[in-house]
């Protein structure tokens, strides 16, 4: 068995790898009979079956029979098959059945093996408190990992309510920084971009503020309040068009909450747009 911080292999048993040793010797037996009694293309055939045990036996020494990782487990079953991966998050329990096999019980209900048979009796013993370690190392790691992404997320609604307070006073440099801060932790909090898109409105910068409301958007298309205040910048910017568009957005997007929004988009609208509400 090797081991390092975070994996652990089990090898095979001496007796696994040795059984194709022994398959293709007495495989090689009955060629060695036929090729003297002239039979030499089963001869052949029975070569190249016994070939096949010889390459058994340089994969058994060369690749472990389990591999506990990290993430999960690999279990190389036999040259004919593929690896099994299993991944510790779909792990739901792990027992064993006897002296013969462990079992790991997975989320949807399968049940994956391991033969403690096919490892080598000092360490059959050991493998079972290798996977219960390495999956309890596991959960513990992303109960840590859960509670850090909400003390971020606490931290980052901090940020992101006082730079809204700074941009209520005035204090547009101090807004900018704190929602850069927010942005550069979480680049898919739409919620920052829409407040550093006001920000620049606040400062007269239309053209950057839209581009703000854009990433803003791209991120949640169905939330409102930026379709709004993006018309109301592309207004500022002379974008008549594109303001037509927002505002149209914005309507469709609504919720019943910020009706007296919807009151002040439908009479932009209809002053940019008269035929607006023409069937």
């Amino acid at each position: 068995m090797a081991s390092d911080a975070l994996t652990r292999d089990f090898k095979w048993s001496r007796s696994t790898v040795m059984l194709p040793v022994v398959a293709g010797f007495l495989w090689m037996l009955p060629a060695v009979a036929l090729l003297k009694s002239g039979a030499a293309v089963y001869a052949g055939i029975w070569s190249l079956l016994a070939l096949k045990w010889g390459f058994d036996f340089f994969w058994y020494r060369r690749v472990n029979y389990i591999r506990i990782g990290r993430d999960g487990v690999t279990v190389n079953r036999s040259p004919m098959r593929a690896p099994e991966r299993i991944d510790w998050e779909d792990v739901v329990d792990i027992h064993q059945d006897g002296i013969k096999e462990v079992e790991i019980f997975l989320s949807e209900g399968r049940v994956a093996t391991a033969s403690l048979l096919a490892l080598e009796p000092e360490e059959r013993g050991y493998l079972l408190t290798a996977l219960r370690g390495a999956f309890a190392r596991f959960r513990s790691e992303r109960s840590l990992h859960d509670r850090m992404n909400a003390e971020r997320l606490k931290m980052l609604r901090r940020f992101r309510a006082r730079a809204e307070r700074f941009r209520r006073k005035g204090r547009y440099d101090a807004a900018e920084v704190l929602l850069g801060r927010v942005i550069e932790l979480d680049p898919e909090d739409a919620s920052a971009y829409q407040e550093r898109g006001m920000v620049y409105y606040c400062c007269g910068l239309y053209e950057r503020a839209i581009a703000e409301y854009d990433r803003a958007i791209a991120l949640r298309p169905v939330w409102a309040e930026p379709h709004f205040n993006r018309a109301v910048a592309c207004e500022g910017a002379m974008r008549r068009g594109e303001a037509i568009e927002s505002y149209r957005n914005f309507l469709r997007f609504a919720p019943v909450e910020l009706g007296p929004y919807v009151r002040c988009a439908e009479d932009r609208l209809s002053s940019l747009d008269p035929d607006a509400w023409k069937d």
